[in-house]
């Protein structure tokens, strides 16, 4: 099986998530355009998506005619949705690392997850290419890593709140609006979240065992805006002016001076509708310059959703035979 990007027929499997969406929007700005694109809802399936400026009604798994697709990308990281492969599972599929198992018989492209992707843009320049020793850190969730149940969520307790009512939680264990989750997935044996456990699986591949990994992670009562904050050790000395010089020398990485009023980004103003990561809060350790600190944030929908493009674009650029 060839593929060839003006003849590809693409079903998206949470076509209706803010993933998704953001996928399709991202799809619209290259320069060849996919034939046609098939939405899978996660949900009910009576919504509909925007696709060139007309409406496509999102299908159910069971409805949609999979003989009639080339390839599926999965724009979501919730196990229902790995599960809607059914009869698809022959295709090829784009999806995040480790939602779906790798076996020599599938043609999978598996692509970072937001969160990881974002560290390690930014670790590159900060470390100059080395594997750090240690890294530890806090990860904020935006609701949109849920769904779009997590936004509609967030959205009715807020107005419920502001009216004096009482915010009911569906999506999410507890409120949501206002609040701090530090629970992200069930908590397994270790302690560790089950976000928390493949955060430190997909490091650890990136640097190696030898690197101590320890991160915390919650859902944030944000939209779309995602945040780490961001601590490490290097194997050498670190020199502040030559870590900001490499990192402004990457252009999908913006560094912002504390020094100045809101000079720190912010998930509400410095991550929206961007793939770039914005970098602030830059510091190194007095008792030891291998020591740094850092705050990052970016857009959780947009950034996941340009690496699920960029997997699919590599597909085709493979000849995937």
């Amino acid at each position: 099986m060839s593929l060839s990007a003006g003849h590809l027929r693409v079903a998206i499997i949470g076509a209706d998530s803010p993933v998704g969406d953001a996928l399709l929007q991202e799809l619209q700005d290259l320069a060849r355009l996919p034939e046609s694109i098939v939405p899978v809802s996660l949900g009910e399936a009576e919504g509909c998506v925007s696709w060139l400026g007309a409406d496509l009604p999102c299908q159910t798994p069971e409805r949609v005619d999979w003989t009639a697709v080339d390839v599926v990308v999965i724009a979501s990281q919730m196990a229902a949705a790995a599960r809607m492969l059914g009869k698809a599972r022959h295709l090829p599929v784009v999806a995040v690392s480790g939602l779906l198992p790798e076996t020599p018989e599938t043609h999978l492209v598996a692509i970072e997850d937001a969160v990881t992707a974002a560290l390690l843009r930014v670790l590159e320049p900060v470390l100059a290419g080395q594997s750090p020793m240690w890294l530890s850190g806090f990860v904020g969730l935006p609701v949109a890593a849920q769904g779009q149940e997590g936004i509609e969520e967030l959205a009715r307790q807020s107005r419920a709140l502001f009216a004096l009512e009482s915010a009911e939680a569906e999506s999410f264990p507890v409120q949501i609006a206002y609040n701090l989750l530090p629970q992200v997935g069930d908590i397994g044996p270790s302690g560790s979240s089950a976000f928390e456990s493949r955060l430190v699986g997909r490091l650890q591949r990136a640097f190696g065992t030898t690197t101590i990994l320890q991160f915390t992670a919650a859902w944030l009562p944000t939209f779309h805006g995602a945040v780490v904050d961001l601590h490490g050790c290097s194997p050498s000395a670190l020199d502040l002016e030559g870590v900001k010089a490499r990192i402004q020398r990457v252009p999908s990485i913006l560094l912002m001076d504390a020094s100045y009023p809101g000079g720190a980004p912010t998930p509400a103003t410095d991550a929206v509708d961007s793939t770039d990561v914005a970098v602030g809060r830059l510091r190194l350790n007095p008792q030891d310059d291998r020591c740094f600190s850092l705050w990052l944030t970016f857009d959780y929908s947009r950034l996941q959703a340009h690496l699920l493009c960029r997997g699919l674009e590599n597909m085709i650029e493979s000849g995937l035979e």
